[in-house]
């Protein structure tokens, strides 16, 4: 994975996408349906009601589940646009430590000292 150009999901629905994230963590640029649940959030930082259409953000692409022309002129433009795919892919790494094991160990900490 580490060597594609693109990491394209075209899920109808997630649990959570870790595959998503894993290519994130590995500096692919990722393509992604706005499927429910969780790429638009981990994506765009947004609800997934918030994103209408195709949504490019600084960590990867959201476009609209089912559409086959907007996901493949999003993979077009995302292999015709080098430097903003590398952008989004240096970008991406960075936005998947917030899903790291540790990062997820600190926010249960965070929960139960505040309810202690």
């Amino acid at each position: 994975m580490a060597q594609a150009s693109l990491y394209v999901s075209a899920s109808n629905g997630e649990g959570f996408p870790n595959a998503l994230v894993e290519a994130m963590a590995l500096g692919v640029p990722v393509i992604a349906t706005n499927c429910a649940s969780g790429p638009s959030e981990i994506l765009g930082d947004l609800p997934r009601h918030a994103v209408r259409d195709t949504m490019v953000t600084s960590w990867g692409t959201l476009v609209p589940v089912n559409d086959v022309q907007k996901l493949g002129i999003a993979i077009r433009e995302g292999l015709e646009a080098p430097d903003r795919i590398a952008a989004q892919g240096a970008a991406g790494q960075m936005r998947a430590q917030e899903y790291s094991v540790d990062r997820a160990v600190e926010h249960y900490w965070t929960i139960i000292d505040q309810i202690k």
